[in-house]
């Protein structure tokens, strides 16, 4: 009844910087959000990490790219929630 999510933040950095594409888009990173949506199978109980906020049964996690790039933003999550037989 956890959900774990590593850090991605050092592995966007490492794309970007191995292809190279960072320099063509900096005008725009602060306008580039990153959304991520865990739905889980029961009511959130408790969650670790920066920039969340759930609803029932749902974590969402919003950093825009450039906070991820250059503010050292964790997008580490640590998620517990009720399982279904749980009242």
């Amino acid at each position: 009844h956890k959900v774990k999510r590593i850090n991605v933040s050092p592995f966007v950095k490492m794309y970007l910087a191995e292809n190279e594409t960072l320099k063509d888009y900096q005008p725009y990173l602060g306008s580039v959000k990153v959304i991520s949506e865990i739905d889980l199978p029961g009511k959130v109980k408790k969650v670790e990490g920066e920039n969340c906020r759930t609803e029932a049964q749902k974590v969402i996690q919003t950093f825009t790219l450039a906070s991820i790039l250059f503010g050292e933003k964790s997008t580490r999550l640590r998620i517990k929630f009720a399982s279904q037989n749980d009242k």
